[in-house]
Parts: C-alpha cells; structure tokens; sequence
C-alpha cells in the first residue's frame, strides 16, 4: 500500500468513524509518510492529532490491535478457504465481519447492570442486531418468501448464499475468537499444565462456550464454586439472564476481553515487560 492509498483509506475511516485524537501504528514507510501530512493537513485546520509509533522491532508493542486482527485474517482465511469472492462481494464480508467484532462484550458494568461494546462507543444506545440485514431479529424467510421471477429468484439466491457465508464466518470468528480469550487468560495466570490456571471470580460475568445465533453472546454470572476435594473449583454454577442456573466446567468459560475486577488492582511480575 502507497502513502497515497494509506491517506484515502485514512479519509474513508474518518468519514465513517470520525476523527480521531491519537493513533498508535506500527513503522511501516508508508504509514510514517502518510502520518506526516495527515498531522500537517490536521494543523492546518486548526485540529490536533497525535500518530504514536511503537518502538522499531518491538512488534509486539502493538499486541493491543495485532491479536484482534490476527483473529480476523484467521476467520476469513478459514471462512473463505479457495472460493472466489468479486471485489463487492469481498468488501460486503469485511464490513459485516466488522460490525460483528464490534458488537463483542468488552467489558461488565456491574453498578448500572450493562456489558459494554466498542459498539457503544462508536453508536450509543445502538441495537445492532435490528439494524443489521440478515441479523437475530430478521426473518429471512419471510423476507425472500414473495420473489418469484427468475430474475429475483437469483437475487434471492445471492442474498441467502451472503447470509450463509456471514453465518459461517461468525461461527469460526467466534471461535477464534473465544480462544484467544482463553490465551489471554493462561498468559495472565501463568502455572502448571496441570493445575487450573484461573478460577471464576463470585458474580463474574462470563461468557459460555456453545452455538448461538449471529451477533449474541451466551452470557452468565458465576453464582457457586463447586470445590473438588482437593479445594479446586472445576464446575461453577452460572446463573444466567433469565434466572436458570447451570453447572459448566472452568473449561468452558471465558472472562471478558477487559476485566473490571483486575482493572486497578492488577501488580506486574518483578521484571515483566508490558
């Protein structure tokens, strides 16, 4: 990618998400040109920018953005294996992946009961699963039950084989997804094979691992430790929105991307590098 195509994709973000105040990217030649006359055109008009590099070297500064992307490029590689997808059809999938990653829990607010999403941020107070076609409150049957020409007929088909391949893909984004949760959490409470390496917190909001509809999340709060006799909690009781309780394995849980219970009080190892 040029410095000119770096600066157009930067104007289609703007116009999309609006203007940003800090960047954090990586030293790619392209990006440090771009960056010096996007600052440049942002002083002119009386705006303040700030582009942070990360250090030369050190990729894994950018852990903050490189494990999300990572997780997307597997989905999609997965998701799409050898078919051949037009440019429209392409676009269409990452812009629809895009809204789904940014519908994910991020984080639970336990004082005012919310689970937040970067959705939040970017559309407050949004119901994305209405807006979006094809999402957990649209009929698809319904929707494509009166076409009836040939014509129309293959447009039907081209709208239920895009909902099939955004389904897919949703299955294995979550996937990843959910595991890289469960990395995070192993990195975070380093120990033995062999022994469970973090234990539910009482009220901790989870999400549970199994099949749902695109763009939910099968979420509960940890209501029981059920302790082995060795004093190990393996099998929690999780209560969930509607107020059943179930028992699931450790194994099968995953703690949100950002935890509120950690925020503040988490202490870095003697020499550990963040």
């Amino acid at each position: 990618m040029s410095k000119e195509q770096c600066i157009q994709a930067f104007r289609r973000f703007i116009s999309r998400r609006k203007q940003p105040k800090h960047i954090i990217s990586d030293n790619a030649k392209n990006l440090i040109a771009a960056s010096k006359e996007i600052i440049e055109l942002n002083r002119i008009e009386g705006e303040t920018l700030e582009w942070e590099f990360i250090t030369p070297g050190a990729p894994w500064q950018g852990g903050i953005y490189e494990r999300m992307v990572g997780v997307v490029k597997r989905s999609l590689k997965r998701a799409i294996g050898t078919k051949y997808l037009n440019n429209a059809e392409l676009i269409t999938l990452i812009v629809e992946l895009e809204a789904i990653i940014n519908e994910r829990p991020l984080v639970d607010i336990e004082e005012i009961g919310l689970v937040l999403r970067p959705e939040d941020f970017l559309h407050p107070g949004s119901a994305l699963g209405e807006r979006l076609i094809g999402g957990k409150d649209y009929n698809r049957n319904n929707a494509t039950a009166n076409i009836g020409n040939s014509q129309t007929k293959e447009l039907k088909h081209q709208y239920m084989t895009t909902c099939k391949r955004l389904d897919h893909l949703w299955k294995i984004w979550r996937g990843e997804y959910l595991e890289e949760l469960r990395k995070r959490a192993q990195r975070k409470h380093r120990g033995p094979r062999s022994r469970i390496r973090r234990e539910p917190e009482i009220d901790e909001l989870v999400l549970l691992k199994g099949d749902c509809p695109r763009n939910t999340w099968k979420m509960g709060r940890v209501h029981k430790l059920l302790r082995g006799k060795d004093g190990v909690c393996r099998s929690p009781v999780i209560r969930t929105a509607n107020g059943n309780e179930l028992v699931r394995a450790v194994g099968h849980l995953y703690p949100l991307e950002i935890s509120s219970r950690e925020n503040g009080k988490e202490e870095h190892s003697p020499g550990e590098c963040r």
